[in-house]
């Protein structure tokens, strides 16, 4: 089935030549530069022959005018009469008009009557006239007649014609030459070598495919298009290299910038990959220890890839690390370098070094060395740029990488600043206990749950220490911060992980316990309360005791708010603490 016309492919237009783009492009100029000579000929030609008809009128009339001017003044009138007829029969005369002074009469041509109009007529550019006199012996001038002829009207497109053919005919013949002889000149020149050129390209193709670059020059000629074969031949290749180092760039680029944190550095992977572009032997990236050494020869730890075999450290002569501190490299050969940096790099050898210092905004991170152990090689204009940059992006990623760790150190101590902060709000600074924001959030808790039913109630337990104030005066707040401290561990270490403790400050301590079902009993709760406070403590090899009033309130029952539960819990602890003063 044919293919639809929204799916078949458009065709392709005519091939065109460049002979025939030759000829087309020759051949307009050519054909303008004929119509214009034309215009020019005929041009020319008008004004040319327009000028010798006004010569030739005026030197006819100005003759016969001179031969009339005897017969007149004699008052000849059959010479004037044989004149004015010889002057009709002139090629450009139409007509003769002659007034005689002398007899007062007029002697024209036959035609004159109708072709001759009054003498002195401006408006008939084709008609002379002139006077005619003579000079006596005395010299006085007399007028003896007029002469007027009629001549025959100028024609323009006449004049323009003259010759125009026999010269168009001769400059088409030349322009048929020259664009023959441009064509045969431009095949000769310029379409054979094309052709030649455009099959040793093919065959170089075809060389270079099974051959190989370094056996893709045998073969050909020495000559001119030979050298341009070669050079588009390493044309290619500068090509094909600059297309494999902007790939390794795009490469390092996503390596770099998909590398997060905590993850595996992608710096032996970008440095293998380099190595590979630039097809050297040796690559590694030093970082900067920062030292003072003033010898030709420092150190820097190696970071990334191995300058040489069972080599931890890089050398760094002192040299070098001038340059890197002013942002440049050094590229080249080990014969340019000065003769300690030549004598190490031959040991180690080294025969071709490339390095680049690496920087970020405002520091120096380090330096990217590239070696080459086969060959003296001289670093193109593009692969310095390629190394340039490839040490541009190590350097913006050390410092990426150097923000993202100080900023998680700084994450790291907000977030512990920020749970310091929130401890210290919530938990009183002495024992560690809960202050009254967790005693409100757990009885907001302990009510919501207890009001919900299934059998749920709790105790709200109001601890006062009895004997604290007199333990303060006599051994001192330190021995009284002791005491407070104890007493608050022993009382989180006989309750539930469920109850929570709170200082409400002071010597006053707040339980809220809950539980379910009658095996929830507040007796032993206030037994093993009592008993975790009026236990001694020792204090420096003295037994400091306090004993316990507590009062209690059961939610839901006694409350259903913690303000109402603690006031009820504050009142029981107070009767409880007046029950103790009684006498019994």
């Amino acid at each position: 089935m044919p293919p639809s016309p929204a799916t078949s492919a458009p065709p392709l237009p005519r091939r065109r030549t460049l002979h025939g783009q030759f000829v087309q492009r020759l051949l307009w100029p050519l054909v303008l530069a004929f119509v214009l000579a034309a215009g020019t000929t005929a041009t020319v030609n008008y004004h040319s022959e327009k000028a010798q008809h006004t010569a030739l009128r005026e030197q006819t009339l100005r003759i016969f005018a001179r031969t009339l001017i005897k017969p007149l003044w004699d008052c000849d009138g059959a010479t004037a009469r044989g004149i004015v007829d010889t002057l009709a029969q002139q090629p450009l005369v139409q007509a003769v008009r002659l007034h005689d002074s002398c007899g007062d009469n007029v002697i024209a041509s036959e035609s004159a009557l109708d072709t001759i109009l009054p003498a002195q007529d401006p408006a008939h550019t084709n008609q002379l006239a002139m006077p005619l006199h003579h000079r006596d012996e005395q010299g006085r001038d007399h007028q003896v007649g007029h002469l007027s002829v009629q001549f025959t009207p100028f024609s323009m497109a006449q004049a323009a014609m003259q010759n125009l053919g026999q010269q168009l005919a001769v400059f088409a013949a030349m322009l048929v030459v020259v664009l023959l002889g441009a064509a045969l000149v431009f095949r000769h020149l310029i379409g054979r070598p094309l052709a030649r050129f455009r099959q040793a390209i093919s065959d170089q193709r075809t060389v270079r495919s099974h051959a190989g670059p370094a056996d893709a020059g045998e073969g050909l000629r020495n000559d001119e298009l030979s050298d341009v074969v070669q050079a588009y031949d390493a044309l290619l290749e500068e090509l094909d290299s600059r297309f494999a180092r902007q790939s390794t760039l795009a490469h390092c680029a996503r390596s770099l910038l998909a590398t997060a944190a905590g993850q595996q550095s992608p710096l032996p992977e970008v440095l293998a990959q380099v190595l590979r572009t630039t097809g050297a032997d040796r690559i590694y990236l030093a970082e900067n220890l920062q030292t003072t050494a003033t010898t030709w020869q420092a150190q820097a730890r190696v970071v990334a890839g191995a300058p040489w075999p069972d080599a931890a450290q890089a050398l760094v002569p002192a040299r070098w690390r001038s340059c890197f501190e002013e942002r440049s490299g050094l590229l080249g050969t080990v014969e340019d370098l000065p003769e300690p940096e030549r004598q190490q790099l031959i040991a180690a050898g080294v025969r071709s070094v490339a390095a680049l210092p690496v920087w970020g905004q405002g520091q120096w991170f380090g330096y990217l060395c590239v070696q080459d152990l086969q060959q003296q090689r001289r670093w193109s204009d593009s692969e310095r740029v390629f190394l340039h940059t490839v040490a541009d992006m190590i350097g913006a990623f050390l410092e990426s990488r150097q923000h993202t760790r100080t900023l998680d150190r700084a994450i790291v101590q907000l977030r512990d600043s920020e749970r310091a902060l929130q401890h210290r709000a919530r938990h009183d600074p002495l024992t560690g206990l809960g202050n009254r924001v967790v005693l409100e959030e757990a009885l907001g808790h302990a009510l919501a749950h207890a009001q919900a039913g299934e059998d749920l109630h709790g105790y709200v337990l109001l601890l006062d220490l009895d004997g604290f104030k007199p333990v303060n005066d006599t051994h001192g707040h330190a021995a009284g911060d002791v005491l407070l401290q104890t007493v608050a561990q022993r009382l989180q270490a006989c309750l539930r992980s469920t109850d929570t403790v709170t200082r409400l400050g002071g010597d006053e301590f707040v339980i809220v316990a809950q539980g379910k079902g009658p095996q929830f009993q507040l007796d032993q709760l206030l037994a093993k309360v009592t008993a975790a406070v009026e236990a001694p403590v020792d204090y420096l090899g003295q037994a400091l005791q306090v004993g316990a009033s507590i009062g209690a309130a059961r939610f839901p029952e006694a409350g259903r708010s913690s303000a109402e539960l603690l006031v009820r819990a504050d009142q029981a602890m107070y009767a409880a603490k007046l029950a103790k003063r009684l006498p019994r």
